[in-house]
């Protein structure tokens, strides 16, 4: 049977960091841990490592970019990128994923930040099989703003392939933020129990869109995050010369 270890990487403070393992099908092999990666037993050579970091730490972007062959897409990516980045090209590593109709779904981190996380796994024998962003681990559901809520985080997809990450800001501001240009009718909420807080929210929502709908994740997080992983909803930053032989 096929099984993930599934590390949620606190990249400011590796010993905050979260872990479960799953099966092929997403299903919770033990409880979320919590703790320091060098508690983390990543098992036997057919488990693979997936590494999760906040959205924080990439940019994401979604472009048109009608170019078929792979080689040359690859090349084509970081001028196309250019003018987004604060950071210089040549210094930074993208991955990406092709969508629909000439599509192509990109991340981007600064790499010396990459080699710095994948050193700091080396240092505890973690070897990932793939690293992506929980932010693309969010659900798209055409025309629907999708949140995951995760403490005081709010991942979003808006349903046409575009996603963003807020930090510590009011859930209204930030679905405003999100829809301001889409009239987007429809809102799916995926929020773990303690945050019941937020209810109160939801039905402020309510009084602006066609239809809200909470859902709450028992397992938290790592419910939704398990769902892309298996499916392979999800964009691997191993790519290039990061790219890992191990099939996954």
């Amino acid at each position: 049977m096929k099984t993930y270890t599934l590390i949620q990487l606190d990249t400011q403070s590796p010993n905050n960091s979260q872990w479960v393992s799953i099966n092929d099908s997403g299903e919770f092999l033990h409880s979320v841990r919590k703790g320091n990666i060098s508690e983390i037993d990543t098992g036997n050579k057919q488990n693979s490592v997936i590494i999760i970091l906040p959205g924080e730490e990439i940019h994401h972007a979604t472009l048109t970019l009608p170019i078929k062959s792979e080689k040359k897409l690859t090349k084509a990516i970081p001028f196309a990128m250019e003018d987004r980045l604060a950071e210089e090209i040549d210094k930074t590593h993208f991955a990406h994923k092709r969508l629909n109709n000439d599509h192509i779904q990109i991340c981007a981190i600064d790499a010396s930040k990459l080699n710095a996380i994948l050193q700091i796994l080396k240092t505890n024998n973690i070897y990932a099989s793939a690293v992506t962003s929980d932010t693309l681990c969010v659900p798209r559901i055409d025309k629907t703003i999708t949140l995951l809520i995760d403490s005081s985080r709010i991942l979003i997809n808006n349903g046409f392939d575009k996603v963003f990450t807020f930090e510590s800001i009011d859930i209204i501001d930030a679905v405003n933020i999100v829809n301001k240009d889409n009239n987007i009718r429809d809102i799916q909420i995926f929020i773990s129990k303690e945050d019941n807080s937020l209810l109160n929210k939801f039905d402020q929502l309510r009084e602006s869109f066609r239809n809200v709908d909470v859902n709450i994740l028992q397992n938290g997080p790592f419910q939704k995050y398990s769902q892309a992983i298996v499916n392979h909803n999800y964009i691997d930053l191993l790519q290039g010369k990061y790219k890992d032989k191990k099939d996954i």
